[in-house]
């Protein structure tokens, strides 16, 4: 007997032994389609035969099979809608993670439910209005600095002919100040420029930015496989490290430069032996023009943009920099997180 019919039987025999108080016997005869039962009572027999389809019944089958075959095809039909739904939001999430990282995201169609579709064009409206305004902004910044540069060299020519005195020193030193300052301003521009991105081998990549600076005592080290490759602006980013490099070989005498990964990060850790930075001041370094009087004067260099620029090229390549204390060198690490 099948799966279905022992069930049947044993709820047969259940209801009878509720219901009989006499001893019994189910006797099955497959061929002629008869089930009996057979009771004694006080030695006297009684047997009742019944067709086997009074318990029996095709349509039990046929409603189980109704009933597996149609859940079937209604998980099925479920799944092809998910799917047809989740594609367009997985889409929409690829778009969103790569506008974070300052990458092309290009067009793409909306599609999907009502809401996902006014999601994705929500979404492109405010990539271009985003675009708009940071082409607005660094065309902005590029025409003032410029139309600067034009009345400060006027004021250079003039000072080289007062000849040499108190004041002009004074004024001379104001003008270099303005002349840092702009180019502050324009290394800023640079920072949201339209390069391109490119696939290059991160460690390579680092140590020859450690090369090309001119400090007495850097040092580089690599955890990572050599032959690890990753996208990246390379101006920008080079930019961006050295702005980091030319703080550490200023206020210190000794740097170190690591690069190693975990499960979502790549991390470069910039780290340098000189005063530090208080961790109440961490956050507020990254502002533009913001100068830490023991740290930082106007004597040492710099208008107050370095880190400003470094930390605006990390975010438009998605990464985020934190500052924390050299447990190395016993001053500053500054650490670049760089997305895998």
């Amino acid at each position: 007997k099948g799966l279905w019919e022992r069930w049947v039987s044993k709820s047969l025999k259940s209801v009878l032994e509720k219901n009989l108080n006499y001893p019994f016997r189910i006797i099955y005869n497959d061929k002629a389609g008869f089930i009996s039962v057979l009771i004694e009572s006080e030695s006297r027999y009684l047997m009742v035969t019944f067709p086997e389809r009074k318990i029996f019944t095709s349509s039990s089958y046929i409603f189980l099979l109704w009933m597996v075959a149609s859940s079937l095809l209604l998980s099925f039909i479920a799944l092809w809608f998910m799917r047809n739904q989740v594609r367009p939001i997985r889409r929409l999430s690829v778009a969103a993670e790569r506008l974070g990282r300052g990458l092309d995201v290009g067009s793409f169609k909306p599609t999907g439910s009502r809401e996902v579709r006014q999601a994705s064009q929500a979404f492109l409206i405010m990539k271009e209005r985003l675009q708009k305004q940071i082409d607005q902004r660094t065309a902005m910044l590029a025409g003032i600095s410029h139309d600067l540069r034009t009345p400060l060299t006027r004021l250079k020519l003039s000072l080289s002919m007062l000849g040499e005195n108190e004041e002009a020193k004074d004024m001379q030193h104001d003008v270099n100040e303005m002349e840092q300052m702009i180019k502050g301003y324009l290394d800023f521009v640079r920072g949201e420029g339209d390069e391109n991105v490119k696939r290059i081998r991160l460690g390579e990549y680092l140590r020859n930015i450690c090369n090309e600076q001119r400090l007495d005592n850097i040092e580089f080290v690599n955890s990572i496989s050599e032959d690890t490759y990753y996208s990246l602006r390379p101006l920008a980013m080079e930019r961006a490290i050295t702005n980091i490099l030319v703080n550490a070989g200023r206020y210190g005498d000794k740097t170190r430069v690591s690069l190693g990964r975990d499960d979502d990060w790549f991390i470069i850790a910039i780290e340098d032996n000189g005063l530090g930075i208080p961790e109440k001041n961490h956050e507020e370094v990254f502002r533009p023009f913001f100068r830490i009087d023991e740290a930082r004067s106007s004597d040492t260099g710099g208008v107050g943009l370095g880190l400003t620029i470094a930390q605006e090229i990390v975010l438009a390549h998605g990464g985020e920099i934190n500052l924390s204390e050299s447990k190395n060198l016993g001053g500053l690490q500054a650490a670049i997180y760089l997305p895998a």
